[in-house]
C-alpha cells in the first residue's frame, strides 16, 4: 500500500484539496465509489464539489462553517484508493490507516500535521509513506485556485504511480 499524506497547518485547505482530488478522480473515470465511513456530507462527487465551492466563498467572506470530511474507496486504473480527510488527531490517523488496511487499498491518501510525522512513521512502513507539503496562497482570493491546482498536481502524481 502506498500512503500519501498532505501535510500542513490547520486551516490551509488540506481537506478541501483532498475533496477536490476525489472530484478529479471521478471526473476522470474512477468507478465503484463506495463511502466507507459516514460523516456529515453527501459523497456524490458533484455535490462534494458544490459544497467545496460554497465553503470557499464562506471562507473568503470570513464566515466559519465546519469542514465536512469524507472517507471514500474507489477504483481507478485498476488500483483501489481510499481518500480519508480526517487527520487532526492520532486517533483519527490510526482509524484511517486501519480503514486502508481493512479495505486492502493500493493507495491511501489523507491529511496530517507536521506534529504527527513520527507517529505516522511508527504506524506505517517507512518505504511506503510520502509526505507532501500543502501549498498555501498568500492571497485569500486565490484560496480555491491554490487548492484546485494542488489537487490536480496530486492527481497527476498518483496517476503516474498507479
Amino acid at each position: 500500500m502506498r500512503i500519501i499524506y498532505l501535510m500542513g497547518k490547520k486551516g490551509t485547505g488540506k481537506t478541501i484539496t483532498l475533496k477536490l482530488l476525489y472530484f478529479i478522480f471521478c471526473k476522470n473515470g474512477a468507478s465503484n465509489n463506495m463511502q466507507v465511513d459516514f460523516f456529515r456530507n453527501d459523497i456524490e462527487p458533484d455535490r462534494v464539489y458544490k459544497s467545496i465551492e460554497k465553503l470557499t466563498y464562506l471562507k473568503l467572506a470570513n464566515r466559519r462553517e465546519s469542514v465536512q470530511n469524507i472517507a471514500v474507496k474507489f477504483t481507478f486504473n485498476k488500483k483501489t484508493f481510499l481518500i480519508y480527510t480526517c487527520g487532526d488527531t492520532t486517533k483519527l490517523i490510526k482509524k484511517g490507516i486501519k480503514l486502508a488496511q481493512k479495505y486492502q487499498v493500493d493507495f491511501y491518501i489523507a491529511p496530517t500535521h507536521k506534529a504527527f510525522i513520527s507517529y505516522i512513521l511508527e504506524e506505517c512502513s517507512f518505504d511506503n509513506v510520502v509526505f507532501i507539503e500543502k501549498n498555501i496562497s498568500s492571497k485569500k482570493e486565490n484560496f480555491f485556485n491554490c487548492n484546485l491546482s494542488q489537487a490536480n498536481e496530486l492527481f497527476l502524481q498518483v496517476q503516474h504511480e498507479s
